[in-house]
C-alpha cells in the first residue's frame, strides 16, 4: 500500500477535556458505511459509550497536506466520535463517526474519500509467533505525530475473511 493511500485510512485520535486537547494515538478506518475507526482501548479508555462524558474523543488529521506528520503549525480540523465501543480485554476500541454531525469539518477531513484499511495475510503469516512489523505514532500528546517503526511477534491467532 502506498503512503498516500494509507493516509486516507489513518486518523489521529484527539482527547478533549474542557478546553484542553491532546493527541493520544492513531486509528484506522475499517469500514466506510458506517464509518468505523479501530484503535487501541488504552487510547480511549476514559470514553463513555456515547462520547458524552467529561472526556470526549475526536478524529483529526492535517487538513492542508499529507506530506508531513507534524501538525503543530498545520491547519487541523476535528470531528467528534458518535459512539465508542471499548473491548479492554483485547485492548481494542471502535469509534463510530457520523460525518453528518458537521459536514464542513467532514469535508475538511476529506471524509468522502477515506478508505478502509485493507489487510491481507497468508494463513502461515497469521500463526502464533509469526514476525510482524508496524508503524505507530506512540503519540501521547506529541503533535509531531512522528511515526515509529516496531518489530515483534504475533501473540494471538485471528480469523480473517476469506
Amino acid at each position: 500500500m502506498k503512503f498516500n493511500d494509507l493516509y486516507k485510512s489513518v486518523f489521529a485520535i484527539l482527547r478533549i477535556e474542557g478546553n484542553q486537547a491532546k493527541i493520544v494515538g492513531t486509528g484506522f478506518v475499517i469500514n466506510t458505511n458506517p464509518i468505523y475507526i479501530i484503535t487501541c482501548n488504552h487510547v480511549v479508555s476514559e470514553a463513555s459509550e456515547n462520547n458524552d462524558g467529561s472526556i470526549k474523543y475526536s478524529l483529526t488529521k492535517r487538513s492542508d497536506s499529507f506530506e508531513a506528520f507534524d501538525i503543530r503549525n498545520a491547519k487541523i480540523s476535528f470531528l467528534a466520535a458518535k459512539k465508542i465501543i471499548c473491548k479492554p480485554e483485547f485492548d481494542l476500541a471502535i469509534l463510530e463517526i457520523d460525518p453528518n454531525i458537521n459536514k464542513e469539518i467532514a469535508n475538511q477531513l476529506d471524509i468522502d474519500n477515506i478508505r478502509y484499511l485493507e489487510l491481507s495475510f497468508d494463513e502461515v503469516d497469521r500463526e502464533f509467533g509469526s514476525s510482524v512489523e508496524w508503524l505507530s505514532t506512540a503519540a501521547s500528546g506529541d503533535l509531531s505525530l512522528t511515526p515509529r517503526f516496531f518489530k515483534g511477534n504475533l501473540v494471538t491467532n485471528y480469523i480473517a475473511d476469506k
